[in-house]
């Protein structure tokens, strides 16, 4: 199945030799082309790359391996690269700061802990939608990995998932992003996303919390589901089951 990439299907690459190497990825899973994109020091061809990386990590859950495996570190340090660098300008048909939804996205299951003020400098600086999912779920990735969470992403993620302006999808995985993590920050954030008006976010705040200490948070999350619906969104069903099975015990 062809795939070009997520962001720059409107953007060109800067040589005849790069587009070729593009159509051939774009074809199929080619090594030597999905190297010569990601070194070639072209902002548009690294980033086609990093999607192609992206969408292949992604693709192994479901058991297909991923061809660009041997190249992790190499993925790693050129998403880096780009998110040390500015946001990438708008063009047509392809949204400004698409650099560093291509990095994050790459980063989505690679990301360490050191990668928290790279997350949080992407986020300042762009807002769109697909910035705001990708940075979400790298910041998954780096919460659970993370002895000590830095408080900052936290507050930031908190902010995303309050935030009216942004798309559900990246509501919900910023708020799904805090409760990778337990921490007393992460605690008082998932508090505060309760109590949302949004019910979805209500519900993945109350698992999240529930799952991290249900004696602590029971008398707080029962409150709130008691003005939900009965048939509540998704994860409400499981903080239902949650509250049920501590009733019966």
């Amino acid at each position: 199945m062809r795939f070009d990439s997520y962001y720059w299907h409107g953007a060109r690459v800067r040589s005849p030799e790069l587009e070729q190497a593009r159509e051939r990825l774009a074809a199929h899973h080619d090594r030597t082309a999905f190297e010569q994109l990601l070194r070639s020091g072209d902002p548009v061809a690294v980033a086609i790359a990093l999607d192609h990386y992206h969408r292949a990590d992604a693709s192994t859950r479901h058991g297909t391996p991923n061809p660009f495996e041997d190249h992790r570190d190499e993925v790693v340090a050129a998403a880096r690269e780009v998110l040390r660098g500015a946001p990438s300008p708008e063009r047509e048909d392809v949204a400004p700061g698409a650099n560093y939804a291509s990095a994050l996205g790459a980063l989505m299951n690679l990301a360490e802990p050191q990668d928290a003020v790279l997350v949080m400098a992407a986020l300042a600086r762009v807002s769109t939608s697909e910035l705001r999912l990708a940075a979400a779920a790298a910041a998954s990735t780096l919460l659970e990995r993370s002895p000590e969470p830095d408080e900052r992403l936290v507050t930031a993620l908190e902010a995303l998932a309050l935030d009216d302006t942004a798309s559900r999808d990246a509501r919900e995985a910023a708020a799904s992003a805090v409760g990778r993590t337990r921490s007393a920050a992460a605690s008082r954030a998932l508090l505060r996303i309760l109590g949302a008006a949004d019910l979805q976010l209500q519900a993945v705040a109350a698992l999240h919390l529930l799952d991290s200490d249900l004696r602590a948070h029971r008398a707080r999350v029962a409150e709130v589901v008691r003005g939900w619906p009965e048939q509540p969104p998704y994860p409400g069903n499981e903080v239902l089951d949650l509250l049920a099975e501590d009733d019966a015990t």
